[in-house]
Order: C-alpha cells, then sequence, then structure tokens
C-alpha cells in the first residue's frame, strides 16, 4: 500500500473512540503485506506490573523474561516521585525518550504504542499532554499512541463533550500529520484486570480473524498483575 499524507479530516474520521481507548498514530507506517506463518505479535501494556511497586527499567526486564516481544510504556508530564524512586513504572516526558527505548533494546523488547490515557474533554489537561505525547513517540520512532475520552466535566451536556474531544483531537491530530504518511489501523485496548483467557472473548476466532487481514499487528495485553502477564501469554501463545 503505497504511503500518503493523513489529512486532519480522514485522521478524524478513522480514529476509533470507544470505553477503552482512542488510537492516534504519531509516524504511520506504510502497510507491508507479508507472507509469513505468524502475523501477530504478543505486547504487554506496563500496568502488569503497577501493583508489584517496579520501575520501568524493572518491568521491561519482567515482560522480557515472561516472553513477551513488545511492551507499551506509560507516559506522564513532569516529575513523580514514585517512579524517579523506582516504585512506578511510569515514565516521564521529562526524560530522553531515547533512553526508554535504549532500555527496551538492551531487553530485545520493541514498543508496540505509548498509554497516554487523558480526559479528552478536559482540554486543560489532555491537550498539551497528549501532543507531547506524540512528539516523545516520535523520537522513539513509536507509531501509536493511546488515550480515551477519560473522566468528563459533571456540568458539560454530551453536546458540549463531544465538542470538547472535536477540539482536543483536532489539535492532537494537527501534531500527528506533520509526521504521518499513511492510516495504519485501528487499535483498541482492554481493560485492565484481566488475564486473557478468564473473561469470555474467544480469542482463537478473534486471532483467526486478525491473521486474514494480512497485516502485522501486536496484541497489547492489558492486565493487572505478572501472574495475570503470565497466564495471559501462555493462553495467548499458543492460539498464534
Amino acid at each position: 500500500m503505497k504511503a500518503g499524507k493523513l489529512s486532519r479530516r480522514k485522521f478524524l474520521k478513522n480514529a476509533t473512540v470507544g470505553t477503552t481507548g482512542l488510537m492516534i498514530a504519531p509516524s504511520i507506517l506504510s502497510i507491508k503485506f507479508k507472507e509469513q506463518k505468524n502475523m501477530i505479535k504478543l505486547g504487554i501494556n506496563m500496568e502488569f506490573v503497577r501493583s508489584h511497586d517496579m520501575s520501568f527499567t524493572d518491568g521491561v526486564k519482567k515482560a522480557a523474561e515472561i516472553g513477551y516481544e513488545y511492551c507499551e510504556p506509560m507516559v506522564h508530564w513532569g516529575r513523580e516521585l514514585l517512579s524517579e524512586a523506582g516504585y512506578f513504572h511510569s515514565v516521564s516526558m521529562f526524560n530522553d525518550p531515547l533512553l526508554i527505548k535504549d532500555i527496551c533494546d538492551r531487553n530485545k523488547i520493541k514498543i508496540s504504542g505509548l498509554s497516554s490515557h487523558t480526559p479528552l474533554c478536559k482540554p486543560e489537561i489532555s491537550l498539551e499532554y497528549l501532543k507531547q505525547a506524540i512528539r516523545f513517540a516520535a523520537e522513539m520512532g513509536v507509531s501509536v499512541v493511546n488515550t480515551d475520552e477519560g473522566p468528563k466535566p459533571e456540568w458539560t451536556t454530551r453536546e458540549m463533550d463531544y465538542c470538547l474531544m472535536k477540539y482536543t483531537l483536532t489539535e492532537a491530530a494537527r501534531v500527528a500529520e506533520r509526521q504521518s504518511n499513511s492510516e495504519r489501523g485501528k487499535v483498541s485496548g482492554t481493560p485492565v484486570g484481566c488475564a486473557c483467557g478468564d473473561g469470555v472473548v474467544d480469542w482463537k476466532r478473534v486471532i483467526d480473524i486478525v491473521k486474514s487481514s494480512g497485516r502485522e499487528i501486536v496484541f497489547s495485553v492489558e492486565c493487572g498483575t505478572i501472574e495475570q502477564a503470565i497466564r495471559s501469554f501462555k493462553h495467548l501463545s499458543p492460539l498464534l
């Protein structure tokens, strides 16, 4: 598929908004169709080490130890005490993005996208944060930024909420389109706290459908503990 410039209109039309998230591609890649057996890769959202008081570096090492090929780091503004002390996995966007990439490279872990969830209906919180996340991702060569609608203000109507979200996403798209060439696809997340295989999702059917797309796709597992991450990996791996 030949790469082409992605306009703001096309970006907003194709962005996926749901109860779990929205995908923004800061440097969207051209789609390459490959003839290979396994087009689906397994990744893990770094939330899986949150309840274990682990740093980002230790979390990446644990993901590699389990066998995951990709991870999805979470980013935050400024400085956060627990992260700086090594008790939390979130990464400051004040840090050098290439340092984060180096940590992953040393552990042979690729970055599938950034976890950049922020309340889109509150531009005073979300707008500059989301724009910085897009720039941060682009510096690392990461092509996906994940966010969601988040909590809404108590006093706004639904119509106002859509207007506020449109404003935030349009401004974010203006940043993303300076690094994008073609549409990569749609991405949505999963609620934290459930291991793959524990719920009602027919993962074999999902994987068979995704395989038929002809794309190389990363499943970024979101769960609440290391034990759930291990069980998710063991459940999904044979299905690939």
